[in-house]
């Protein structure tokens, strides 16, 4: 941001004093008379405009950051591997390993819960999730059990995934 503010400082704030002078001033070469007071008005204006554009970007950026976090997550959640797998060809290890990814991200994401405002749905995934994982811990040695949970696990799923795109739609109110 430094290196920035320089060049704007260098080069763009001469630039409009130049553009002032041409639209105000009868004579191109009073760019040098310039009286302080309008030289000051100008700089302060270029400085607001300046740090509330770089405000507004920082925002966006974690606007982006937290969204991409929860597009990610809900790709993850809709592959069917969460909630049906084949127990002897290995398949719960997926819900295992990805399980842990989601917590991470989950919890990656308590940063922003309060600045964005979705403390409460963000406890409702987190609870979903555990449910999931309970049920899955349950039946994910025992085909006959995954079974018959399918339905259950699924649930889970779909209410996690929904609570995801709740937060996915208040973050950017």
């Amino acid at each position: 941001m430094k290196r920035q503010f320089w060049l704007f400082l260098f080069i763009l704030l001469p630039i409009g004093l130049l553009v002032y002078n041409i639209a105000y001033a009868s004579d191109v070469y009073e760019y040098l008379e310039t009286p302080l007071s309008a030289i000051i008005n100008i700089i302060v204006a270029l400085l607001f405009a300046f740090f509330l554009t770089q405000f507004q970007t920082d925002h966006r950026r974690k606007i982006d950051l937290v969204s991409d976090k929860i597009r990610n997550t809900i790709s993850i959640l809709e592959d069917q591997r969460m909630y049906k797998f084949d127990v002897a060809q290995g398949g719960s290890a997926y819900g295992y390993v990805k399980h842990r990814l989601i917590k991470q991200r989950l919890n990656s994401l308590d940063v922003y819960k309060k600045k964005f405002k979705f403390e409460n749905d963000l406890e409702k995934v987190k609870d979903e999730l555990n449910e999931w994982w309970l049920t899955f811990s349950e039946v994910m040695e025992n085909q006959t059990l995954a079974d018959a949970h399918m339905k259950v696990l699924c649930i889970h799923i779909t209410n996690t995934i929904s609570f995801l795109e709740k937060i996915q739609i208040r973050i950017f109110e």
